[in-house]
């Protein structure tokens, strides 16, 4: 994921104009959650083999910082109302032609497809239940 590109206003104008879409905020909790794993690696290697005045004790408040980014992140994530199907479209088109997001957009395009199928299995049991009430 190129944090720098998708979520830096000065790369990206769109998010100028934008809401908040909860596909960002997944992926930078994502980010987060691997920066904080990244780090607690480094950490460990430092208790094996600590290099001039940096031990594993100096890890430690980091670790718990980006723990707390990344439950805060989460907690943002669970509070969004959720993105449409029309929402997802647009993050696809503006991913569509990027190196290395091929995998992701068809991953997103099932997503969508699932969500509309659900959709209107809803209405069609919403449908059927006001047609038996009426009947």
């Amino acid at each position: 994921m190129d944090l720098y590109r998708f979520f830096y206003p000065f790369h990206n104008p769109r998010l100028n104009a934008t809401p908040v879409r909860q596909q960002e905020l997944c992926e930078l909790e994502q980010a987060a959650g691997e920066l904080r794993k990244a780090i607690e690696r480094m950490q460990r290697r430092t208790v094996k083999k600590s290099i001039g005045a940096i031990t594993s004790e100096h890890f430690d408040d980091l670790v718990t910082a980006l723990k707390f980014v990344e439950e805060s992140l989460q907690v943002l994530t669970d509070a969004h109302p959720g993105d449409s199907p029309a929402v997802l479209q647009e993050i696809i088109q503006e991913r569509a032609t990027m190196s290395g997001w091929e995998s992701w957009t068809q991953l997103l395009l099932e997503q969508i497809e699932h969500a509309k199928a659900e959709e209107k299995r809803w209405w069609q049991s919403h449908l059927a239940l006001s047609l038996k009430k009426a009947g």
